[in-house]
Formats: structure tokens, C-alpha cells, sequence
């Protein structure tokens, strides 16, 4: 089993509260099978949804 590594959506960095089309910001842990949880980094980036709008294909 080993290690998972999860991104959640945040705004604050606090809580998990953004759509991830919408984040500008993702918070990258690693979770190890022993329980501990260790931040990896902060991941920024221009969100994918403008204005609520995903882009799909016609």
C-alpha cells in the first residue's frame, strides 16, 4: 500500500472550499499508511472554468 498523495481546492489554505474548475490554488499532501500527513507544496495555476463556464467541446 504505502503513500497517497491527494490536492484539495482552497482558497485560504484552511478549509477545502473551491470547485476545481474554479481553484487558483491546490494544496498537494502525502498521506502515509502510518497516519501522518506531510504538505508537499502549493500548486498555482489559472482555473479552468471562466465564470462558471467549462469548456466543452460542440
Amino acid at each position: 500500500m504505502g503513500e497517497y498523495k491527494v490536492a484539495v481546492a482552497t482558497s485560504d489554505g484552511i478549509v477545502v472550499n473551491q470547485h476545481f474548475g474554479r481553484a487558483d490554488t491546490f494544496y498537494v499532501y502525502e498521506i502515509e499508511e502510518s497516519g501522518s500527513i506531510q504538505l508537499l507544496e502549493r500548486r498555482f495555476l489559472s482555473p479552468v472554468c471562466d465564470g462558471g463556464n467549462h469548456n466543452v467541446a460542440d
